[in-house]
């Protein structure tokens, strides 16, 4: 999910700091899992944090609020792999879309414009939201909310995506 927090950053598998996640997807076992840390820097000199891996990491050392935002991120995630789905056009060449009033102006709202068009480019049934919304850099919300406008007009049909 590209729509992280500015102060944190992704990272490929057992490349943060590899927790549990390595557990998880142990030879035999193999569960996907991510990992969801709260972390300094790997070049700050507390790194991983502080308290990590001694007797003071308790929950006391956690924030409340740092704990509140972990969950609405989570939650964020839950609902984007839930609404996530590969659309497919229901249309041949460009779409006429002043005859559906949804062609947003390029002066007014360019990157609206920027990202309509973009979807509306990708939606051909091989590709899921977030991979649309990974290839144009678009939000998965603002994939979204487009493809849910072109499913109501009839111009795309989606088949719900497996997590």
């Amino acid at each position: 999910m590209a729509e992280h927090p500015e102060e944190g950053w992704t990272g490929p598998f057992r490349s943060i700091i590899c927790n549990d996640e390595r557990q998880f997807n142990a030879p035999g076992v193999r569960v996907p899992m991510l990992s969801l840390s709260r972390l300094v820097p790997r070049e700050h000199p507390e790194w991983p944090f502080s308290v990590y891996h001694s007797s003071l990491y308790t929950p006391g050392a956690m924030s409340v609020d740092a704990l509140q935002n972990s969950v609405k991120l989570v939650l964020r995630m839950v609902d984007t792999l839930e609404q996530n789905r590969t659309p497919r056009n229901e249309f041949r060449g460009e779409v006429f879309c002043s005859r559906y009033g949804i062609h947003p102006d390029f002066y007014a709202h360019p990157q609206e414009h920027r990202a309509f068009f973009d979807v509306l480019y990708l939606i051909d049934g091989t590709r899921s939201l977030a991979e649309i919304a990974r290839e144009t850099g678009a939000s998965f919300q603002t994939v979204n909310r487009v493809v849910t406008k072109l499913e109501q007009l009839g111009l795309c049909s989606s088949v719900a995506r497996a997590a």
